[in-house]
């Protein structure tokens, strides 16, 4: 008769260790994702201010640097995004569906990875046929995927090539269900 409270003990006591395991692994993980996001949020207010810095200078900044300007906000914001997401591994977050437009995201993604294709004298160009819908999907995770697949493609293509982003092929539906929960 005493086998089973010591086994409905040893369950409780098991089940308690993971729970505490599961306090002590959020209670780290909200305290890193502070350290890491009080960072981002000062190189974000900083770059605001190199542009109203520039702006003082020079009235008409060059597009080549708003673009870069830009795209370190954009990935600035990514990666707090990325700090937030982590976070959800202590307490997961559903997918965010929202229409999202396929040819801005692949025209950021090329201004983004551009200057590392240039490296490799690889040209990164975007073709879209006039008005391509926009699908609906969770803007953080697609940027995430399109950014592996380019990257994964600057480093498999040759020097003095052209890779191209195309968002040809996309139904003409609005919005198009792109990505769904798991169930």
């Amino acid at each position: 008769m005493e086998a089973a409270p010591r086994e409905f003990s040893e369950r409780d006591t098991s089940g308690l260790a993971a729970e505490e395991r599961q306090r002590l692994l959020s209670r780290m993980l909200s305290r890193l994702a502070h350290e890491i996001r009080n960072p981002l949020s000062s190189l974000d207010v900083h770059v605001q201010l190199l542009e109203e810095d520039l702006v003082g200078v020079t009235p008409r900044i060059p597009a080549e640097i708003t673009g870069r300007l830009e795209v370190i906000r954009h990935e600035l914001h990514r990666l707090d995004a990325i700090v937030r997401q982590y976070l959800s591994l202590a307490a997961p977050t559903p997918i965010e569906l929202q229409p999202v437009a396929v040819v801005p995201a692949l025209h950021h993604l090329t201004r983004l990875l551009g200057p590392v294709a240039a490296e490799r004298d690889i040209t990164l160009e975007v073709s879209a046929p006039p008005g391509v819908p926009e699908i609906l999907a969770d803007a953080g995770q697609l940027q995430q995927a399109l950014l592996n697949l380019r990257r994964s493609s600057n480093r498999s293509t040759p020097p003095r090539w052209k890779a191209a982003g195309s968002a040809s092929g996309l139904p003409s539906k609005s919005p198009t269900p792109m990505a769904a929960p798991l169930a």
